[in-house]
């Protein structure tokens, strides 16, 4: 239902919905969730490794740009920015 709301309001209000980009960011993360699952891995080891994943996948397949990576960068103390850059 609340799907149906947004998709009608950004109709009328003329916003772009770029569905390729969006099936990725439901998609690559839960299929990462279910194969570590399958795996029985504990929660300690696939938090992080879902985490890492999916935001690798998601720069290689173009959904985070450079410029999203910098500004999550920058949020980061300085001295982790810097090791990390």
């Amino acid at each position: 239902m609340d799907l149906a709301v947004s998709v009608i309001v950004a109709k009328r209000i003329r916003m772009l919905i770029f569905w390729q980009q969006l099936a990725l960011i439901f998609i690559i993360p839960m299929e990462l969730a279910f194969t570590l699952g399958y795996f029985h891995a504990t929660p300690i080891i696939e938090i992080p490794v879902i985490l890492v994943l999916s935001l690798t996948l998601f720069y290689i397949f173009h959904v985070l740009a450079k410029s999203d990576v910098r500004t999550s960068l920058d949020l980061l103390p300085d001295s982790m920015g810097k090791t990390i850059n």
